[in-house]
């Protein structure tokens, strides 16, 4: 067979553009050995000796696939959980930032509250009296308005309860300028 037929009918093989020219002649060559009855054509009973060669060939490059899916699988994994370290430690040292901050903003106002509380445990009553003042009325003001107290004091009836009792020798002279229907 090779570079020429001795079949009457086919022209002798030529090969591919662009293929190497010794490798063309191996394959024509191992053709001919597979022909044994030289039809140009290998059927299955010609093929017995490159059979187990090709399933051998074919076991061993699936082998080399799988070996390479499990190292690109492994590969994949080191890296992933490298990726998962340092955004589990970049997500740690935020978490630990934001309480930080936190932290030190509720230090500050628990601060500012306990001075504030000083404040008023430590004050005298005629400060404490000017410190009611003050928080009741609009700033400039000296005198407590009806209204000015209402709106002080219609979220704080809670604390009511402590001001007044139901007969204060203080008041009771005054009657009330309240009406009910």
């Amino acid at each position: 067979m090779g570079s020429c037929t001795s079949h009457p009918k086919l022209s002798p093989l030529k090969c591919p553009h662009n293929f190497d020219e010794a490798t063309f002649t191996r394959i024509c060559r191992l053709f001919d050995e597979l022909d044994a009855d030289s039809n140009f054509g290998v059927g299955i009973d010609e093929v017995a000796s490159v059979a187990h060669l090709h399933s051998d060939n074919r076991v061993r490059v699936i082998q080399q696939k799988v070996d390479a899916l499990q190292r690109d699988l492994e590969a994949f994994e080191q890296s992933n959980r490298l990726s998962m370290n340092n955004e589990i430690a970049g997500l740690k040292a935020l978490f630990n930032e934001r309480f930080e901050t936190f932290r030190l903003n509720i230090a500050a106002r628990q601060t500012a509250l306990l001075a504030k509380q000083d404040k008023y445990k430590n004050a005298d009553e005629k400060t404490k009296c000017k410190m009611f003042v003050e928080a009741v009325t609009k700033p400039g003001e000296t005198q407590i308005d009806f209204w000015s107290f209402f709106e002080y004091m219609k979220n704080r009836v809670d604390e009511m309860s402590d001001l007044t009792q139901e007969s204060s020798p203080k008041n009771d002279h005054r009657q009330s300028t309240v009406f009910f229907d």
